[in-house]
């Protein structure tokens, strides 16, 4: 079947995106000054993302034509492939947020100690040292979750929203590494909620779902 043959309304109830803990997303905050409200909220249906946020008139043609109702955005982290997103600006997320789309803000910082991405491996990545309880790995998830904070201040996303943290694939066999990336995941959704929004991760099912799988009984597209 053709994209553009696909009733706009398949996007309700298909497939979840997000939230193992079951009403954990039908939670809701007040809307801030710019009138936006809380994103994604109790969102199931389809999603995608691009590295380059859409020009508004393709954000248009995605509506109006395929089943997704969700866009995930990278707002943040050294680790982005677009580190330049001349399209996030205040009156394009308070513009997809009036026409119905749930926006999936995403930070793509440091990576695990033994990413298996080659252009990962020269960039900033998790510390693995397990000294004091990996306490260097939860300072970096903190430190990465507050800067998120800041850039999407700057982009009237309302407190209460998910934000979402971008871990790319890694070797879970090796210990090291996986309890640093787990313990800089934790540090990063304790410094959210400390600040006022929800955590989510985003990642592979091989690795770091399976990560969360095993440590914490979550899925895919977790919320906490």
């Amino acid at each position: 079947m053709r994209l553009n043959a696909l009733p706009r309304r398949l996007t309700v109830a298909v497939a979840t995106l997000a939230s193992a803990l079951g009403g954990a997303l039908l939670w809701t905050a007040p809307a801030n000054a710019a009138g936006n409200p809380v994103t994604p909220g109790d969102f199931t249906g389809y999603g995608f993302d691009q590295c380059l946020a859409p020009t508004q008139s393709k954000m248009d043609t995605w509506w109006l034509t395929s089943p997704f109702s969700a866009v995930g955005i990278y707002v943040s982290g050294d680790s982005r492939g677009c580190l330049s997103q001349p399209n996030l600006t205040p009156a394009w997320i308070s513009h997809q947020l009036a026409a119905g789309w749930r926006l999936l803000p995403i930070t793509l910082g440091p990576q695990a100690s033994c990413t298996t991405r080659p252009r990962y491996l020269h960039q900033v990545r998790i510390k693995p040292t397990s000294t004091n309880g990996y306490a260097a790995s939860r300072t970096q998830g903190q430190n990465e979750a507050s800067k998120t904070v800041t850039a999407i201040a700057k982009l009237a996303i309302t407190k209460g929203s998910t934000l979402w943290y971008d871990i790319e694939a890694f070797d879970t066999g090796r210990t090291d590494c996986r309890e640093s990336a787990k313990t800089f995941l934790s540090g990063w959704t304790e410094q959210l909620h400390s600040l006022g929004y929800k955590s989510g991760i985003y990642s592979s099912a091989a690795s770091g779902i399976r990560m969360l799988d095993v440590g914490f009984n979550a899925i895919e597209g977790t919320i906490c």
